[in-house]
């Protein structure tokens, strides 16, 4: 099989909502369909997630790859994505994600002008949203303090360098919920690669409902005792405290509200405490259950 440039690798459970979405953001990309490769793996959806994925690529001329199995987690999806690439970089897209039509021709251009960077995450751009808690999290993309507080390195919207994911083995398989982004990073670096950011853009669907806010956070958090475990002092739950959560919500809502003047970000310094509760609650629940022991 031809070797491809890029290999877009989408991971999803029950994306039904927003799959379709993410996929057509992918084919319109500004970059030569003849280099990109499509590989999604379903990762036991329980809805109609496959049976869109499988419809759309009946329609696209691209190359694209679909690998079903039971729910493994996603260390063991991207690890799907990595063996079968065929490509010299891998693009991560979330099922809740949508390209600007430059991204993957910025991510690659960027990638081919620095050989000692494995891995560079993309820029996001605000999605404004009607539901509150979603025009919330959408402030995530303005920076604040960052000497004190700092941000997810997520997978997502990022580009790695496949010769560097096998120089480390790929995605740790015991991390079965969220954390494999931090985990793979962290190896990235100890063998010497750099960690870039670029500008090409994209944007993300967040959540709209405080309870399934809480239960993204909870999730990160409870995957983050792994990391913590894994690699000492790592992980800091200094960010996450009540207190500090609260002055967080305060110093984005300073920030945001020059931006744009609506009076629902008053909300933010509520909406980081409620997160970030969940957060604790998760890493909490994972110490207790001796996750990463």
């Amino acid at each position: 099989m031809k070797t491809k440039l890029v290999t877009v690798g989408i991971c999803v459970k029950n994306g039904e909502k927003t799959i379709l979405d993410a996929l057509k953001s992918v084919i319109d990309q500004d970059f030569p369909k003849t280099e990109i490769e499509i590989i999604i793996v379903d990762d036991g959806s329980t809805d109609n997630t496959l049976k869109i994925i499988e419809d759309f690529a009946s329609r696209t001329r691209v190359q694209l790859k679909i690998f079903s199995q039971s729910w493994r987690g996603i260390a063991s999806a991207r690890n799907v994505v990595l063996r079968h690439s065929q490509a010299k970089y891998i693009v991560w897209v979330d099922a809740d994600m949508r390209l600007c039509k430059d991204f993957l021709k910025k991510q690659v251009e960027f990638m081919e002008l620095h050989p000692m960077v494995a891995a560079a995450k993309g820029s996001y751009i605000m999605l404004k949203s009607k539901k509150v808690v979603a025009l919330l999290e959408n402030c995530r993309i303005f920076p604040i303090r960052r000497s004190l507080f700092s941000e997810p390195w997520g997978t997502g919207g990022a580009i790695f360098r496949v010769s560097a994911l096998k120089e480390i083995g790929g995605f740790d398989e015991r991390i079965k919920g969220a954390g494999e982004d931090m985990d793979v990073i962290i190896r990235l670096k100890k063998k010497g690669w750099l960690i870039g950011k670029t500008k090409a853009k994209f944007c993300e669907k967040y959540k709209e409902t405080w309870r399934d806010l809480w239960k993204q956070y909870y999730w990160w958090g409870y995957g983050a005792h792994f990391i913590r475990h894994k690699h000492k002092n790592t992980v800091s739950v200094f960010a996450r405290l009540p207190l500090v959560a609260l002055l967080k919500g305060i110093f984005r809502f300073s920030t945001v509200f020059n931006y744009d003047r609506r009076l629902t970000y008053l909300l933010l310094p509520l909406q980081e405490f409620f997160k970030e509760t969940g957060w604790l609650a998760g890493f909490m629940a994972g110490n207790f259950d001796g996750y990463g022991h």
